[in-house]
């Protein structure tokens, strides 16, 4: 069957086959035949399509608990931390020069502002991870104080205190599956 395409009266092949109908104006907006349309809208239309699509997966719906669960524990230790119940406590007894001459040491020059959503993150995740063995961390405390009584969150405490920091590359996806494959650029695994 050959149809009319875009109202110009010519079949889709001596129309549209062969001409690129898409041009990006600037970095909000893209030209699709001669309408234009928000890339941040567009966007956000087709990942809430594939999140709507993938939300059935047995992965995702396992996902989707652990992220709650996580959730729920990262607020109540935020909450924690905001009441002045837990002391960042690092270096006990260590030196700065034993710190800098450690082989296993690894100096990361870095910023965050704290005033913003991602530094914010950025320091949670220095309070709830235990980043050094010399250091401290909220889940070390939730574990020693027992805060959970609940295995799941236990389980999860304990997975999140064995965490390490690491730095991925996107290896592979799957769309169909909802699957993200990782490599850690800092390990190799």
């Amino acid at each position: 069957m050959n149809f009319a395409h875009v109202g110009s009266g010519k079949k889709y092949k001596q129309c549209c086959m062969n001409k690129q109908t898409t041009d990006v104006i600037n970095n909000k907006m893209v030209k699709i035949g001669e309408k234009e349309f928000d890339i941040e809208m567009m966007t956000d239309f087709f990942n809430n399509f594939q999140k709507l699509m993938l939300r059935n997966k047995p992965n995702i719906k396992k996902y989707e608990k652990i992220r709650k669960l996580h959730c729920e524990i990262i607020d109540s230790m935020m909450n924690y931390n905001d009441s002045g119940k837990f002391e960042l406590k690092f270096l006990a007894g260590i030196s700065e020069e034993e710190l800098l001459s450690s082989p296993n040491l690894k100096i990361i020059d870095s910023y965050f502002d704290t005033n913003t959503q991602l530094g914010a993150q950025a320091m949670g995740n220095v309070l709830v991870y235990k980043n050094s063995k010399d250091m401290n961390c909220i889940t070390e405390e939730y574990i020693n104080k027992n805060k959970f009584r609940k295995p799941e969150k236990i389980e999860m405490l304990n997975s999140m205190l064995n965490s390490v920091a690491g730095l991925f590359e996107i290896t592979n996806t799957n769309r169909e599956l909802g699957e993200v494959h990782l490599r850690d650029v800092l390990t190799e695994k």
